[in-house]
């Protein structure tokens, strides 16, 4: 389930901060936001969720999967502002 969680949320978060780079916009938070939540995703999908699947059965697991489950939650604040900013946008247009 998770490998096509962070999939589905890299492919999103990729596909705004394209968008943020070639369309026109008043501020660089359209790119920042997606971004940044890419480069959260991607850390949590391809270093956390292996070491806490390792982790799995000993006392380190919880605080690894606490990290896994914060940066998830920051990501996809992140990614739907970005979202937001984006309808904003082509709202104003």
């Amino acid at each position: 389930m998770f490998p096509r969680f962070y999939a589905i949320v890299a492919a999103g978060a990729t596909v705004l901060a394209v968008l943020g780079f070639l369309l026109p916009s008043r501020g660089r938070l359209e790119i920042v936001w997606p971004t940044v939540a890419l480069a959260l995703t991607l850390l949590a999908w391809l270093w956390l969720l292996p070491a806490v699947n390792r982790a799995i059965g000993t006392p380190a697991f919880g605080a690894l999967h606490g990290l896994s489950l914060g940066l998830d939650l920051v990501a996809m604040v992140l990614w739907l502002l970005a979202l937001l900013a984006a309808f904003l946008r082509a709202d104003r247009a």
